[in-house]
C-alpha cells in the first residue's frame, strides 16, 4: 500500500494561528466536502431539529457560520416552516464553500445573503435571533473566544445553536497510535464544561451530548474520509505523522475498524 505522507487526523498543538492556513484547507476540499459528510449530515439534521424547536419570532433573523457546502444551511431550510419568513445570512471563511452553498441553495433562499467571513471576528452588526453552526467550531483557534464574540451579536432572546466535537473524539485512533508506540497527533477537542466557562456574563449554556461510533473498513479509510472534507489537516503547521509511523498504525487498524465521535450540541441564550 502506498503511504501519502500528507495524511493526518486533526492535530494537537501547535495550535492554528493562521487564518489563511483553515481557510486553504477547507477552500481545497469544496469539491470532494459532500462525498464525505454522510457524518456531518446527519448531525447539521439532528441539530436543525433542535433548533426549529427554539421559541423562535415571527420573522427571525438567522446567522450560520461556517457553512460549507450547506449540509445545515440544507437541513435547517427544510425544517423552518417558510410561513416564518427567516432572514438568512449565511458565511464560511472558504470562499469556494460559500460558492458551492449558494450555488445550491441560492434559489431554495431567495433574499439569503452569502458572505465569506471568519467566524472567530464576525463582522456584521448584532441583531439576529438565531446563531447556528454545526461541525465548525472545533476547527476554531479558539472557540471559546468565538462563542464570545457571537454571543454578543445575537438580540435579546436569542440563540446560539452549535454542534462541535468534543474531547474524546477519536479515542480509538489514539489507542491504535499508542499500542503502535506513535505520538498520535490528535486536536484536543473541548468538552461541555469548557464552553460552560466561556458563556458570557447574563447569558445561559446548556450542552445535549450524544457519542456516535462509525465503522470504516480499516484505519486507512477512515484517514480517506477525513481527506475528503478537510479534516485530515485542519492545522497544517502540524507535522503530519512520518511514513513508517503511519505504516505502523495502518497495521494495527487493518481490519473493520470503528470510531468514536463524540458530539457536543451546545446551546446559549441571551
Amino acid at each position: 500500500m502506498a503511504i501519502d505522507r500528507g495524511i493526518l487526523v486533526p492535530v494537537q498543538a501547535p495550535a492554528m494561528t493562521a487564518p489563511a492556513s483553515i481557510t486553504s484547507v477547507f477552500s481545497a476540499a469544496a469539491d470532494t466536502y459532500d462525498a464525505g459528510a454522510e457524518f456531518q449530515r446527519m448531525i447539521a439534521e439532528k441539530l436543525a431539529s433542535k433548533i426549529k424547536a427554539l421559541p423562535l419570532p415571527a420573522q427571525p433573523k438567522l446567522l450560520e457560520v461556517g457553512c460549507g457546502t450547506g449540509v445545515l444551511t440544507r437541513a435547517l431550510a427544510d425544517q423552518i416552516p417558510a410561513t416564518l419568513k427567516a432572514s438568512w445570512t449565511i458565511t464560511d471563511i472558504a470562499a469556494p464553500m460559500v460558492a458551492r452553498c449558494e450555488r445550491a441553495l441560492g434559489t431554495a433562499l431567495p433574499g439569503a445573503r452569502f458572505m465569506v467571513m471568519d467566524g472567530t471576528a464576525p463582522a456584521l452588526a448584532p441583531g439576529f435571533d438565531v446563531i447556528c453552526s454545526s461541525m465548525a467550531l472545533q476547527w476554531f483557534e479558539d472557540p471559546g473566544r468565538a462563542i464570545g464574540r457571537l454571543s454578543a451579536l445575537l438580540n435579546r432572546g436569542g440563540h446560539l445553536a452549535f454542534a462541535t466535537l468534543g474531547l474524546n473524539t477519536f479515542e480509538e485512533w489514539q489507542a491504535a497510535c499508542a499500542l503502535s508506540g506513535v505520538a498520535a497527533p490528535t486536536r484536543r477537542f473541548l468538552s461541555a464544561e469548557d464552553f460552560q466557562k466561556a458563556t458570557p456574563h447574563g447569558f445561559n449554556f446548556r450542552a445535549e451530548k450524544a457519542v456516535f461510533r462509525r465503522t470504516y473498513a480499516n484505519g486507512w479509510e477512515f484517514l480517506r474520509r477525513l481527506r475528503k472534507i478537510g479534516a485530515h489537516r485542519a492545522v497544517p503547521e502540524a507535522d503530519p505523522l512520518p511514513a513508517g509511523a503511519l505504516r505502523k498504525v495502518l497495521r494495527a487498524t487493518d481490519a473493520p475498524f470503528t470510531v468514536s465521535y463524540d458530539v457536543i450540541y451546545g446551546f446559549i441564550n441571551r
